[in-house]
């Protein structure tokens, strides 16, 4: 087993704005979270429906079929050819409540009662707190769409046997209102009736393409998969384009990282890979690799033809052309088209690489850890882009969480629901492995100044301006999905705060939101910077807005518990009393600990329109305190936070990770903007000591460092390479010996390499061994062997002396080579393809014979 850390790329986080073509938007907000409300508005359901787009019609029509075709049929209710007056003789008869409360017995409801901007995918879940019988849940829910009519649905009783989920056979129109009632009489396991409910809320008015998550099977984006396995792999390139690739990969000798680290290497563990770092670049290297067939003869001074073939890559962090100098001025990375992708890597505890994967595309990739939060177990769990197709059957990148297995084939793909895609920046598993929470990021339009002017009207403070104009904004949204995907809470900001609200705190003042518009229109406003998310010890959620605060959530009534206040610490984001030492701003990566402390990395920016450049940042462990009363010496906050633990570092702009271990030690990624001084991990002690740090070469970063227990076998072979000798280069008077190189990507279980060569494929005379210490192993090539290269006598011992004949399984001008992982139980592992290198003398004559003939041929065509 490897106690490695875990790696991923920074890139900039970079939104595209919708399609901003549809209609106004409505801003009016009802704030009920269950413990308070924020003077809300009403929203006026009376009005006129937003208008929408004739596509959006034509998207509704084509999604129909998506949401039909329920496993059970007894468990759809499809209710659509329902008449008015059965609608209204059911609602009395129903004995439903408008409002909630504790008298209906649900403890959750969504979408929340007068909810807006929901998305037109979602479905309607309500849960109780005791156990339902699953036959009392049939036909008590109906539903109405005041654009669609009556809408039937599929209901269900989720495994928790507490909560049902209605799904809808047809998608809710844009900008809608939809009115849900649920008739009483559903009724728990102990004989508790619930009681009727009815509420309403409003669809958002976006077009539906911007639901248009994944529409396929999650697994339908294998042969896209597939296809990117073989991008990783080098297929085709001119010669001298393959030397580079074949020794440093993409990047060159200055993006490799260095290690630095107080503990002792074991014996005979040199830092070697530096010394490769600086080796010269190959210029006419032999680079064909191992094919699938162990007797394939492969040309070494040709790309091999077989498509799965390696493309021959040494991986490191990001390039340092990744973030390149922004044309704007911005202290930002402008983040061009053509530059690298980024990668995943794995190393082990003393630094040395054990696995690399480029990831399928250069969009912004985050966090890369195992399915265990605690790095004990489970398997290995990322964010990528594969390409899916869509409802008009045209191919688009779709994001997924993927998670691989321990022989790196991957398993499952982890989607987000009611047509949202899952963000880059976080996703929680539950303990027991049941529940994935998701972050999402939903751009909608909200109207600041129609909000500023109904504020007023009802008496509310409101610098109301008619220049201000609707603005596109990030909606933070978390969404828990049980092991059957299906969606059991759901919570959203929009539910929680009026978005104008953190629009303006957002901007500082009206006058700075007009500028704002002025400049970039159509830019949507990252209000609150979603970017973690974790289950806590008691199974709740622990969500970071990085511009407001921390937030824990109750997963089963979707109510706030605390919010816990860092940029912003006014009431309407904050209920804890905070010294200045426990104050912390835009921070990264909160998680709960089994003593209900909290660990964070404080980025510690400072605030808009400060100028000062922080001294450092942080690992951050503070101490929640819950008072007994709601009245309290601490200005009436109903908590208190207290630091209990610290370790400063550089200060990092953006990005930043803390993982605290049983041992007591915490590891730290300190974040940052390609700063090559800054380390990208560091293991520090309870009393701060250094044991461990890694820092890159170059001006390169990693949004996460992770580290945990990982063993991989993989099922793909070896791979083997060779190159040739070259003279010494003008700079220097050493030659490059001939050599093969090989490495086997993810295999964690190598002790030694055995190293065969031959006339015949597959080759047999043992070469010799060589201990496993590195990523890539090379091995020089002798002189008898490189002779027999050259000369193509083949002269060597294992030959028998003499030429080469074919026949016998020999071929004539080749010689073979491959290599065995010994595994550290003494068994074999799987070997490299057959790696067939043609002599020089031969080659020479094959293309000389070639020329000839077409001479000849050319000849007879001219008619002499």
């Amino acid at each position: 087993m490897h106690y490695g850390s875990l790696l991923n790329v920074r890139s900039n986080n970079i939104g595209q704005p919708p399609d901003a073509a549809t209609g106004p938007s409505p801003c009016q907000q009802v704030l009920d979270d269950g413990r308070r409300t924020f003077a809300p508005i009403e929203p006026d359901f009376s009005a006129e429906p937003l208008p929408h787009q004739e596509r959006a019609d034509r998207e509704q029509r084509s999604s129909e079929a998506a949401l039909a075709g329920a496993d059970d049929p007894a468990d759809v209710e499809d209710a659509s050819d329902m008449t008015e007056a059965q609608w209204e003789s059911w609602t009395d008869s129903a004995n439903l409540r408008t409002e909630p409360s504790a008298a209906d017995g649900f403890i959750y409801r969504h979408p929340k009662p007068r909810a807006i901007l929901v998305s037109p995918k979602t479905s309607i879940a309500l849960r109780a707190p005791i156990q339902l019988k699953r036959p009392s849940i049939r036909d008590k829910v109906r539903v109405r769409a005041d654009e669609g009519g009556f809408v039937g649905g599929k209901v269900l009783l989720t495994r928790d046997g507490r909560t049902l989920l209605w799904t809808p056979l047809r998608l809710f129109k844009a900008g809608e209102t939809v009115t849900v009632k649920v008739a009483s009489g559903i009724l728990g396991e102990d004989g508790t009736a619930m009681g009727g409910v009815m509420w309403q809320f409003r669809v958002s008015p976006n077009p539906l393409r911007l639901y248009d998550g994944p529409f396929t099977d999650p697994d339908d984006g294998a042969e896209e998969w597939r296809a990117e396995a073989k991008a990783n792999y080098r297929r085709k390139g001119p010669d001298a384009d393959a030397a580079e690739w074949h020794l440093y990969g993409p990047f060159m000798p200055s993006a490799f990282p260095s290690l630095s680290t107080s503990t002792e290497q074991p014996a005979g563990q040199p830092h070697q890979e530096q010394q490769q770092a600086e080796e010269p670049p190959l210029v006419d290297a032999h680079t064909a690799s191992a094919a699938s067939s162990a007797g394939c003869e492969i040309e070494g001074s040709s790309w091999p033809k077989d498509e799965e073939a390696f493309r021959r890559v040494y991986p490191t962090m990001l390039s340092e052309t990744f973030l390149q100098p922004s044309p704007t001025g911005s202290k930002y990375g402008n983040d061009t088209p053509g530059n690298e992708r980024p990668y995943l890597i794995i190393t082990d505890k003393h630094g040395q690489l054990v696995y690399w994967r480029r990831h399928t595309s250069q969009a912004k990739q985050r966090v890369v850890r195992l399915t265990d939060e605690m790095g004990q177990r489970g398997n290995l769990i990322y964010r990528d882009r594969l390409n899916v197709t869509d409802r008009e059957g045209k191919r688009r990148g779709a994001t997924k969480w993927v998670e691989m297995n321990h022989d790196l084939q991957r398993v499952r793909t982890h989607k987000a629901g009611h047509g949202y895609q899952a963000d880059q920046h976080d996703i929680a598993i539950s303990a027991d492995g049941k529940r994935r929470a998701f972050l999402i990021v939903d751009t909608q339009l909200t109207d600041v100044g129609r909000w500023l002017r109904e504020k007023e009207n009802k008496g509310g403070a409101s610098g109301a301006d008619d220049r201000l104009s609707e603005v596109w904004v990030y909606v933070p949204i978390v969404q828990v999905l049980d092991e059957d995907d299906n969606i059991v809470m759901e919570w959203r900001a929009s539910d929680t705060w009026p978005i104008p609200e953190l629009v303006l705190r957002h901007e500082g003042s009206v006058e700075a939101l007009i500028e704002r518009q002025k400049a970039n229109p159509n830019g949507p406003m990252d209000v609150a910077h979603i970017n973690s998310v974790s289950f806590t010890p008691d199974g709740n959620l622990l969500v970071s807005l990085r511009h407001l605060n921390v937030l824990e959530v109750d997963v089963n009534t979707g109510r706030i518990n605390w919010m816990l206040g860092g940029s912003a610490t006014d009431r309407l984001f904050n209920d804890f009393a905070i010294d200045e030492d426990s104050r912390f701003r835009e921070q990264h990566h909160v998680r709960m600990l089994g003593s209900g402390h909290i660990t964070l990395f404080d980025n510690r920016n400072p605030p808009p329109g400060d100028g000062s450049t922080p001294k450092y940042s942080r690992a951050l462990e503070l101490k929640i305190i819950k008072h007994n009363s709601s009245t309290t010496s601490d200005g009436d906050f109903p908590y208190s936070v207290k630091t209990v633990w610290e370790h400063r570092g550089p200060y990092g702009l953006a990005m930043g990770w803390v993982q605290r271990f049983a041992n007591g030690n915490t590891g730290i990624n300190w974040g940052g903007l390609a700063n090559k001084e800054t380390p990208f991990y560091q293991e520090v002690t309870a009393d701060g000591s250094t044991v461990f740090e890694m820092k890159l070469t170059s001006a390169n970063g990693a949004y996460s460092t992770y580290k945990g227990v990982w063993w991989s076998r993989p099922t793909r072979p070896p791979l083997l390479t060779m190159n040739e000798p070259l003279p010494a280069a003008a700079d220097t008077d050493t030659p490059i010996p001939a050599a093969l190189h090989f490495s086997w990507n993810g295999a964690t279980n190598v002790k030694e390499w055995e190293v065969y060569g031959g006339l015949s494929s597959p080759p047999s005379l043992l070469l010799g061994r060589l201990n496993k210490r590195l990523f890539e192993h090379r091995w020089p090539l002798d002189q008898h062997t490189m002779q027999a290269v050259r000369q193509g006598d083949f002269s060597h011992p294992c030959g028998g002396g003499g030429a080469a004949k074919t026949g016998g399984g020999c071929s004539t001008g080749y010689y073979y080579f491959r290599v065995v992982p010994v595994l550290h139980d003494g068994r074999k592992g799987q070997a490299s393809a057959v790696l067939g290198v043609k002599a020089k003398q031969a080659a020479a004559k094959k293309k000389k014979k070639k020329q000839k003939k077409k001479k000849k041929k050319k000849t007879r065509g001219n008619g002499y």
